[in-house]
């Protein structure tokens, strides 16, 4: 496997000129979290292991990253289920470079999860659980 780059500038501005609505609309629009135009570039996995790579990439209007940011967990779910149903989102990538495994991340917080993500959740546990654990 090539190397990842940590940071891809053109990859970013390429990723924000093709991601134009918010790409969590359809999962916080319910709670008026969210609004339709996506303003602000997310990094599913940030801190020290942000890496700009199409899976960790998503384009996002202000809202939405306000309530991922202080709303870390049902944040990382909500996140995970948007980019999953577009079907760019590799679980086993992420943990390459976040160093835990989404799935057992998933599992220790849904007691934590409110009901509507905690659906997300468990559509997630469910696909990646037929997934072999090693493999895409």
């Amino acid at each position: 496997m090539a190397k990842i780059r940590k940071q891809n500038k053109k990859l970013c501005t390429d990723y924000k000129r093709t991601h134009l609505e918010c790409e969590v609309w359809d999962y916080l629009s319910r709670d008026s979290v969210c609004d339709k135009l996506a303003t602000e570039l997310h990094h599913i996995v940030g801190g020290s292991s942000r890496y700009d790579v199409e899976y960790n990439l998503l384009h996002i209007c202000w809202k939405a990253h306000r309530y991922i940011h202080n709303n870390p967990i049902e944040g990382k779910v909500v996140c995970w289920y948007a980019k999953q149903q577009t079907h760019r989102f590799l679980p086993v990538r992420i943990r390459e470079f976040w160093g835990q495994c989404p799935l057992a991340y998933i599992e220790r917080n849904l007691p934590k999860l409110n009901e509507t993500i905690k659906g997300y959740a468990e559509e997630l546990l469910e696909l990646w659980n037929d997934r072999p654990r090693g493999g895409e």
